[in-house]
């Protein structure tokens, strides 16, 4: 009873965590301090496109096959939405141990503004790797969506968030005991596409491609011509 206690005690922590915004101004992307006027610039351009037509480009372009293995899913409202950003990695690692979830709140602290969360996991952990928790701290934080090698769960808690979340299935089981967040900001392999934190992510109602940041107004611009 007294580790029941303890735990739901956390849970109400965690709650009142998601709810912050802190005032820091979280980047990776060159160090800038904040997302540049030619990388808003940048999105913009990709958003009228269609992920069929990027992975094409990417492509022509030499850089093969830079589509995320099929299965994923979209698990908000809108299912035609586009969803561009920078990666934020996050690598998942099953365990049959209890790990609280102290990385994962990390993780979602350090989540730069306009960036898409893109959940890799070492292998199935048949388990929720995306919530609601993790939902709500990510958009106080501008960040603008999820890609998840895994399951969803807190449905009721994401879609009022207007928060686009890709993901392999719905789940409601906790990470807990099942999995944990291993690392976040490291290059990840997900579903078959190696990708580095700020990469570009466009995911649509076809599927999810992730660029190498360095080729994307390459790709764009074939994607244009």
């Amino acid at each position: 009873l007294p580790k029941t206690i303890e735990r739901i005690a956390r849970r109400h922590e965690w709650a009142r965590w998601a709810g912050i915004v802190t005032s820091e101004a979280h980047s990776v992307y060159d160090g800038l301090g904040g997302t540049t006027v030619e990388q808003l610039e940048l999105i913009a351009r990709y958003e009228p496109l269609y992920s069929s037509l990027v992975s094409d480009c990417a492509e022509a372009h030499g850089l093969g096959d830079r589509s995320a293995a099929i299965g994923l899913m979209p698990y908000h409202e809108q299912p035609l939405r586009v969803t561009v950003g920078f990666a934020h990695t996050l690598q998942v690692h099953k365990t049959d141990e209890w790990v609280e979830i102290d990385n994962l709140l990390r993780a979602v602290e350090a989540t730069p503004e306009h960036s898409v969360a893109v959940v890799a996991a070492d292998q199935p952990a048949n388990v929720a790797l995306w919530g609601g928790l993790m939902s709500t701290g990510v958009v106080k934080r501008g960040g603008r969506g999820a890609v998840v090698d895994g399951g969803v769960r807190d449905l009721h808690q994401i879609l009022p968030l207007d928060f686009p979340v890709w993901a392999l299935y719905r789940c409601p089981l906790d990470i807990r005991g099942r999995a944990e967040i291993a690392s976040h900001s490291k290059p990840v392999k997900f579903r078959g596409v190696d990708v580095r934190e700020g990469d570009l992510v466009f995911a649509d109602a076809n599927g999810v491609v992730i660029l190498p940041i360095e080729a994307a107004e390459d790709v764009l611009a074939l994607c244009e011509a």
